[in-house]
């Protein structure tokens, strides 16, 4: 049987997987197995006692799991993205992972990262982080369209911008809002790739043929 987590990890920082062995009671097996592979992956070296050890955990979070099922009634509902399920669920939100913050601010603009910043206050209950990720991230969006126009800079030099776009994001908003959530459950990001992809398309083919935005020579 395919293990569907396996894509989502590939989105994931190192430390975001690392929090699988860390905190493996939080999480399915399923999960714990797929963030190591991704890790093997990248090149992380399992000792012997490391292998024998996640395979323990592994078998013990199976057994688990059995058990829960059959304690478990068969109307229980099913959450978007199930990577975890245990008694702790209130304390791992399912959210977008940190590393999004990073790959949609690099593909598209800060102010899209902003959005999935949002939506994770927003489900963890942070009303002002919402705002203030909003705000961020719409006025940041302004002020880099508003620079790169003025100085007539390269079309390149808003990678630079993305880039500090998605660190304040992440080392300031998230930290401010979500830092106390150590372990969570990574929600894929397909979803709103495709949304952004469907509303960016769009305005940069409008741009380019009002001779707003020219490719790059």
């Amino acid at each position: 049987m395919e293990n569907t987590y396996v894509p989502v990890m590939a989105f994931l920082s190192d430390e975001e997987l690392e929090r699988y062995i860390r905190y493996p009671e939080k999480y399915v097996p399923d999960a714990i197995e797929a963030a190591v592979a991704e890790l093997k992956k990248r090149g992380r070296n399992f000792t012997a006692e490391e292998e024998t050890h996640i395979r323990q955990i592994i078998q013990q979070r199976r057994e688990a799991w059995r058990h829960y099922d059959i304690q478990e009634p068969v109307h229980t509902s099913v959450p978007d993205f199930p990577v975890s399920r245990s008694s702790s669920a209130m304390d791992t939100p399912s959210l977008y992972p940190e590393s999004a913050l990073y790959i949609i601010s690099l593909l598209f603009n800060p102010f899209f990262a902003s959005i999935l910043l949002a939506l994770n206050c927003q489900r963890t209950g942070k009303r002002e982080g919402v705002l203030v990720a909003l705000g961020f991230g719409f006025l940041y969006m302004v002020m880099t369209l508003l620079i790169i126009s003025l100085l007539k800079l390269n079309i390149y030099i808003t990678l630079i911008f993305n880039v500090v776009g998605a660190l304040l994001l992440h080392q300031w908003l998230w930290k401010k809002y979500l830092g106390q959530y150590q372990a969570y459950q990574p929600k894929p990001i397909w979803g709103p790739m495709l949304i952004f992809l469907l509303i960016t398309v769009p305005l940069l083919l409008i741009a380019y043929l009002h001779g707003g935005w020219k490719l790059p020579s």
